[in-house]
């Protein structure tokens, strides 16, 4: 059995493709027969943390299979899986709920592929679930828990905000503004804010441990690893959901007419990654995606946890870090190294 992952050929490495390397690396590790495959050549700049990778690398054009090998693809790329459809097992990776359907033509439907499942979330489950009428087996992301870590102290200084402009960034510039105003007419205290862009993974944890709360303004999302990787430095996180991340966001938020609670597709099926649901505590203030107003109000009310030195901050940021410690590396190559030996064994992900 050897597994085949397709790497889609991007203009630059996003999260998604970060995680399929990584479980090409888990597979590596655990002695799967592990073949990568790329449309075209390999230049592409979001393929070159794939040569750190002691495995064959081929392309679609050149790509033979067998029955019972593994097509691993994410979602949004079904073109990917023609080399494969009706010749080997093919596993869709779905990572964003809102691209499952994108680049299917037309009167296509998932129900008509001979195709499997996994979902990065317990929501984008719920969402394959609703949506196609297929069971997707979890394979939740992995962080790097050696790097995201708190600060040895609280950064001195007045408060600072981390933020991520590729995560829209007009409306995290609108909820700026707001905080900015909203604090000039009330306590007019100094903040900072801090862009967090185009580092690398390293350079990112040092300027989240520089800060003491993160501004979360992705949507639509199938599992943010920023907001978690932010959980796990330490950070008091506010903002959006994406849907997705309430597979770990746990509200915390106690403001009357403001506060949202997880919706109907997290529930009581979401608690710890490759466990068993349990019940965590808030572990950040969310509010619906894209409310601006409440994203600011809600950004407001936790600086002022912080400015007081109010003890339910430290409760809220302690029950990120214990949040994030579900979600790293090692948990999810647990997962993947289960999910492939029943699979090796044949009972999962079924074949032509």
């Amino acid at each position: 059995m050897r597994t085949f992952i397709f790497l889609p050929p991007l203009g630059k490495q996003t999260g998604g493709t970060a995680q399929l390397i990584q479980v090409a690396a888990h597979l590596d590790n655990a002695g799967f027969d592990v073949c990568l495959v790329t449309h075209g050549d390999w230049s592409a700049p979001a393929l070159a943390a794939a040569a750190s990778l002691d495995v064959e690398r081929t392309t679609l054009d050149e790509v033979v299979v067998q029955r019972e090998d593994i097509w691993l693809a994410p979602e949004g790329w079904p073109n990917a899986m023609a080399p494969a459809l009706d010749r080997c097992r093919v596993v869709v990776w779905c990572q964003n709920w809102a691209y499952l359907f994108s680049g299917l033509p037309e009167g296509v439907h998932w129900k008509q592929l001979p195709v499997s499942f996994l979902a990065v979330s317990r929501p984008v489950s719920w969402y394959i679930d609703e949506m196609v009428g297929a069971h997707a087996h979890m394979l939740w992301p992995g962080i790097d828990l050696e790097i995201f870590h708190p600060a040895k102290s609280a950064p001195a200084g007045p408060p600072a905000i981390a933020w991520m402009p590729r995560k829209n960034k007009a409306l995290a510039h609108q909820i700026r503004a707001a905080v900015d105003s909203r604090r000039s007419k009330v306590a007019a205290k100094p903040i900072r804010w801090v862009e967090i862009d185009g580092l690398a993974q390293w350079e990112v944890a040092e300027a989240m441990r520089s800060c003491r709360l993160f501004l979360a303004t992705g949507f639509p999302e199938g599992c943010a690893l920023p907001p978690l990787e932010a959980m796990a430095s330490g950070l008091f996180v506010v903002g959006f959901a994406g849907v997705g991340c309430w597979d770990y966001m746990r509200q915390a938020w106690q403001r009357e007419g403001f506060v949202v609670e997880a919706p109907y597709m997290a529930g009581e099926t979401c608690g710890a990654a490759s466990g068993p649901a349990k019940e965590q505590q808030g572990n950040g203030f969310f509010v619906a995606d894209a409310d601006v107003p409440a994203a600011a109000i809600a950004l407001c009310d936790a600086l002022e946890l912080i400015e007081s030195n109010d003890p339910r901050a430290g409760q809220i940021v302690q029950s990120g870090i214990d949040t994030a410690q579900d979600y790293g590396r090692e948990a999810q190559a647990r997962t993947v190294k289960a999910l492939w030996r029943k699979a090796e064994q044949g009972e999962l992900f079924p074949g032509p």
